[in-house]
């Protein structure tokens, strides 16, 4: 009798510990979700200002803005400019996986002229839609770079 209640005991001193190993170990791994996320986010920083940077760069050569961020990683056959990046950053996606997003003012003699890239930082993966007007009324989870 005392054999089969000291391999009780020994069994139910087994699984306490795997409990503990594993509560201990979900709790850590919850401190690094954090960390991951604030990664993700300093990459689609640094990403946008990196795009940002060469949209301006192409204004300035090109005196007005590309119609798509593809236009920045081309040469321009008229003046022989470019490219103003060589690749675009993780082939045009955020760290979510989503397309970064751009838009700008065509119309440069309103006042309001400029440019923004941005990234929604949503696993949702849902368009958004916006008017360089509206850059204020980006969603509030987005990361955005400004440019005039």
């Amino acid at each position: 009798m005392r054999k089969k209640l000291k391999g009780a005991v020994l069994t139910l001193e087994i699984v306490f510990f795997i409990i503990a190993v594993i509560l201990i170990g979900g709790y850590m791994f919850s401190n690094f979700i954090p960390t991951m996320d604030e990664s993700k986010v300093q990459i689609a920083l640094t990403d946008v200002t990196t795009i940002g940077g060469a949209i301006s760069h192409y204004h300035y050569d090109m005196e007005k803005y590309p119609d798509s961020l593809e236009d920045l990683t081309k040469r321009d056959t008229t003046t022989k400019k470019g490219p103003w990046i060589a690749n675009l950053p993780n082939n045009n996606r955020d760290p979510w996986g989503n397309k970064y997003g751009y838009v700008y003012d065509s119309n440069e003699n309103d006042g309001n002229s400029g440019f923004i890239v941005y990234s929604t930082t949503s696993t949702t993966g849902e368009n958004v839609s916006i008017d360089i007007s509206q850059a204020d009324n980006l969603p509030a989870n987005s990361i955005a770079y400004h440019g005039l």
